[in-house]
């Protein structure tokens, strides 16, 4: 068996974990969208029998409630949608550990949760819950409408991550999310992953998001390879934000990072001193001035290199120094 042969293999093997056992008894479990063709509603056991739900008390997360450290999996099916319009939607996952939930598809067909009330929220309240591949739309799918009032994300939970995600989190220049800590919160949810996230703001106004992603005493956090673009509600609060007690050890890098609200000076930002870390490689765009980086007190206690901003479309920008001097 060549290398390739054998890394597909073993890929099929992860896909279809249902079929076999693990040396944790970790289960994967397959949702699907109602009435799809080949189909039948099921126990999740297979491709062709998926539960049709994977929130509330008979979905996916419930079937997986309470099931500690066992490497559980939830496969969900292209052109599955879910209207969240409750607190804490997906609550039914209980006590459950290192879950993850797992979406097939691309653009149109990606898995889909929209928050359709101002009052809807997703909890990541347990350890080790990894979303990907999903297409999130935290203000539900009417343009001029305001949905979300609270933060639609929150993670407290450590070892979480959200990965290759679409975030819709304006739906046009009057419609974002309307909360103090933004669109998503992490408290205290050390070792977090926001990775190759697709993170679009159409409020370019800035008149509702006060940030994306607002940090608040995460350690070993890692944002990495994601897009960042619209407006924020102040010119000197960033898409990444950090709040309230001091993140260490944080990772910050490779990320396009737009502010796109009129005079806007600053794309990375903090409200706290003592972060520490590396933040590098990444692009920056404002509307005014090149330093796209702040902190409220002193400098950001970490390592910055090769980090780049421009204030115009058709800038490529200029090495931004932030707190420290070029050399």
């Amino acid at each position: 068996m060549d290398l390739r042969t054998a890394i597909a293999t073993l890929a099929l093997a992860s896909a279809f974990g249902a079929y076999t056992n693990t040396p944790t008894g970790g289960r994967t479990i397959f949702v699907g969208p109602a009435g799809s063709e080949g189909m039948v509603s099921g126990d999740g056991k297979s491709l062709d029998r998926p539960m049709t739900s994977l929130f509330g008390a008979n979905g996916a997360l419930a079937k997986l409630a309470n099931r500690q450290n066992r490497g559980d999996k939830i496969v969900v099916l292209p052109g599955f949608t879910y209207d969240g319009s409750a607190a804490d939607f997906a609550s039914h996952i209980g006590t459950a550990t290192y879950i993850t939930i797992e979406g097939w598809g691309y653009g149109d067909s990606q898995p889909t949760v929209n928050w359709t009330a101002a009052a809807a929220t997703w909890l990541f309240d347990t350890a080790g819950v990894r979303l990907i591949n999903f297409k999130l739309n935290f203000c539900g799918t009417v343009a001029a409408t305001t949905f979300t009032t609270v933060t639609p994300i929150t993670v407290t939970g450590v070892d979480c991550g959200i990965i290759g995600c679409t975030i819709n989190t304006g739906l046009d220049t009057n419609t974002g999310c309307g909360s103090t800590l933004g669109a998503i919160a992490c408290v205290g949810a050390h070792r977090f992953q926001f990775i190759n996230n697709r993170c679009v703001n159409l409020d370019v106004a800035g008149t509702l998001m006060v940030s994306c992603l607002s940090i608040d005493g995460c350690n070993d956090i890692r944002v990495f390879g994601n897009t960042f673009t619209g407006g924020t509600t102040s010119t000197t609060v960033g898409q990444i934000h950090f709040v309230t007690t001091a993140s260490t050890n944080v990772y910050v890098g490779y990320n396009t990072v737009e502010n796109l609200k009129a005079s806007s000076t600053k794309a990375v930002t903090s409200a706290i001193a003592g972060v520490t870390g590396t933040i590098e490689f990444n692009f920056c765009r404002v509307q005014s001035g090149i330093l796209a980086y702040t902190i409220a007190t002193t400098p950001f206690l970490c390592s910055f290199r090769q980090n780049y901003t421009a204030d115009a479309d058709t800038l490529n920008g200029a090495l931004d120094v932030a707190a420290g001097t070029a050399t």
